[in-house]
């Protein structure tokens, strides 16, 4: 009865695991496409050039740091 129970938590975990992963490569993802179009649309000051480097650096950074097997695997087959 325990290893069953300890089973489902470790799968229920795993599912979560993969939905957090996703969510946040949309985001990731989303808001680089956001802030490059933006940067093209726009011509902007060279101060706001350099934010905007910053911030599609750290949505890298992010996903570089919050590698998730299951997701990152899948992309890769």
């Amino acid at each position: 009865m325990k290893k069953r129970i300890q089973g489902e938590l470790y799968k229920g975990s795993s599912f979560v695991e993969v939905i957090v992963g996703v969510l946040v490569l949309m985001a990731c993802i989303v808001g680089g496409i956001g802030i490059i179009f933006q940067m093209v649309v726009e011509h902007v000051s060279p101060l706001n050039g350099l934010l905007i480097i910053i911030a599609v650096t750290l949505l890298f950074i992010i996903r570089k740091y919050l590698y998730i097997s299951k997701v990152d695997s899948k992309a890769v087959d």
